[in-house]
């Protein structure tokens, strides 16, 4: 039963007594776990990873009697299905690489599903228009998968939709993500709050672009420029392989002309990758087949670990993100810049530690309680969902809000 419809998404009134299922207990999914732990709609979490050391630890940090924990492996199908049998929905916190094993897994057990991320075979579908893997599967068994729905992708679609309602034509869209601090600290020269591994990923992967209505794949660490971030002065940046510039050309339309992700450029990673140190170089040393990228993953901590050994609240997480989207409102060219501020600068009545990705867990829970209430079936990005849906849901959280600055000129 519904109660209405927006935006092609249908809402019904929110379940209680869910029992959900996360796989991944690391930086993502320990956050999750601890923020669904709070929510009194939750009645069980089956949390699973296949490091039992972690989960272990996870579970004893939250002090939840809601959490039960299972140590199994993305390829071991029968041991998920055993493991969420019951599960409302599965929050994937796995690399998006693994996507598709565990979408099957929920597709078996009729669960709705959701992740923080996605790759292939999305990103080629989405540029070449052609229909989605798996949503014809989920639309079969009246179920939902939200693809890509944490921080960046999930929250800044959500507010890149919200603002492109504005235009009658949109001609572009560009999304910066900074640091304020940078990615290193006085024990490493790069850090990361969340997996080093994708995060490399996205790095040394070509990123895509849209120009001028069409897709193409540019060098990585191109098309470097100064961005002023106000306050905190200005950022080198540049572009950077992200799932937003799949999806939203494709779920927002308008006549979407230029679509880019840039994120900060980091001099000691762009040096990394022309030496080598990518997915897709293997050397021989004294006749033995080794993977440079392999190698530089594994000398990075785990980022579970800095939430492990909190003792007390650290300083807010200084992530930010910027929106510009340019088009034509009324016939007048009409500009607007979004500054999105961290969530967790919100946060600190609510969790007793701060939780290294936050960012991440508070979009996932949202879209969860909206999935659960029901939305429309099949696959679903979180652009299509009605904003100001989402946007009341995440208040029910934390009173976040935008700075947004407005450009109007006569075409």
């Amino acid at each position: 039963m519904t109660t209405g419809y927006a935006g092609g998404i249908l809402f019904a009134k929110r379940g209680a007594n869910m029992d959900i299922g996360i796989i991944g207990a690391g930086v993502h999914g320990s956050a999750v776990a601890l923020v669904f732990s709070m929510m009194k709609e939750i009645n069980r979490i089956t949390l699973c990873d296949n490091n039992s050391d972690v989960l272990t630890r996870v579970k004893q940090k939250i002090n939840s009697e809601k959490i039960t924990t299972y140590v199994l492996n993305a390829d071991d199908t029968a041991s998920m299905v055993q493991a969420f049998c019951g599960c409302e929905v599965i929050i994937d916190m796995l690399p998006p690489n693994l996507a598709p094993a565990v979408m099957k897994v929920a597709i078996i057990i009729k669960s709705h599903y959701i992740n923080s991320a996605f790759e292939q075979p999305f990103w080629s579908e989405l540029v070449n228009d052609r229909p989605l893997h798996f949503n014809a599967e989920f639309i079969n068994i009246n179920k939902t998968a939200i693809l890509g729905c944490g921080n960046s992708p999930g929250l800044v679609n959500v507010f890149v939709r919200k603002y492109c309602d504005a235009f009658d034509t949109i001609e572009t869209i560009q999304i910066v993500g900074l640091s304020i601090s940078g990615e290193t600290n006085e024990d490493c020269p790069w850090v990361q709050n969340w997996s080093p591994e994708q995060s490399l990923r996205d790095y040394f992967t070509k990123p895509c672009i849209l120009t001028n209505g069409r897709f193409s794949f540019l060098e990585t660490f191109s098309n470097r420029e100064i961005i002023d971030i106000g306050c905190f002065g200005k950022r080198e940046v540049s572009l950077h392989s992200h799932e937003e510039v799949y999806s939203l050309p494709r779920n927002i339309r308008k006549g979407i002309r230029n679509c880019e992700f840039k994120y900060q450029f980091n001099d000691f990673l762009e040096k990394l990758s022309r030496l080598g140190f990518t997915p897709d170089n293997n050397i021989i040393i004294d006749g033995v087949e080794i993977s440079p990228f392999t190698v530089l993953v594994g000398m990075i901590p785990l980022p579970v670990e800095s939430y492990l050994r909190e003792k007390s609240a650290p300083p807010t997480d200084d992530y930010v993100t910027k929106i510009f989207i340019s088009g034509i409102k009324d016939k007048k060219r009409l500009s607007v810049c979004v500054t999105l501020p961290p969530l967790s600068e919100f946060m600190h009545d609510i969790l007793k530690y701060r939780m290294s990705n936050i960012e991440v867990a508070l979009p996932i829970a949202v879209a969860t309680k909206l999935m659960l209430s029901g939305l429309r079936y099949g696959i679903v990005f979180p652009e299509e969902i009605e904003p100001s849906v989402f946007i009341s849901t995440l208040s029910e959280f934390v009173k976040y809000h935008e700075d947004v600055q407005f450009t109007e000129e006569e075409r």
